[in-house]
């Protein structure tokens, strides 16, 4: 079963743990990205869940467009590997059960086609099937 949805704002990446009073915690803005995920998921998933097979998974992430800038891909921050992490980890335990049994990526990051189009990323999820090329 394939699932899309989209997470309207600017993306994020995963930020590193914190270090404060003796404790670790997770900085605010990452507990709310991935809120923010796992309410879009839920919003379409109608209960599905990737119970323990492979998934397949390609994320496309459209960033706020300078009115300067002509270029179409996105070489600046943030990266795409952490916003990659701060997504799976927004799924864990909503779409799947650990993001172990991710075992396909497809990862791109764009700019929004204008300067005044609202950033965002498109998610989507399916049960990977591997058909290994004969030799």
């Amino acid at each position: 079963m394939t699932i899309s949805f989209k997470v309207i704002g600017q993306p994020q990446s995963k930020a590193r743990p914190r270090f404060a009073n003796g404790h670790i915690y997770t900085p605010k803005g990452t507990k709310v990205y991935e809120a923010d995920v796992k309410k879009a998921y839920l919003a379409v998933a109608q209960g599905y869940y990737f119970k323990d097979g492979p998934v397949s998974l390609v994320i496309t992430a459209y960033l706020k467009r300078a009115k300067s800038n002509r270029r179409k891909f996105a070489t600046t921050k943030p990266d795409i590997d952490n916003i990659l992490k701060a997504v799976l980890d927004g799924l864990n335990g909503v779409a799947f059960d650990d993001d172990k049994q991710v075992v396909n990526i497809s990862a791109h990051k764009l700019y929004c086609n204008n300067a005044d189009d609202i950033p965002y990323i498109i998610v989507k999820l399916d049960n990977f099937n591997f058909k290994e090329e004969s030799k």
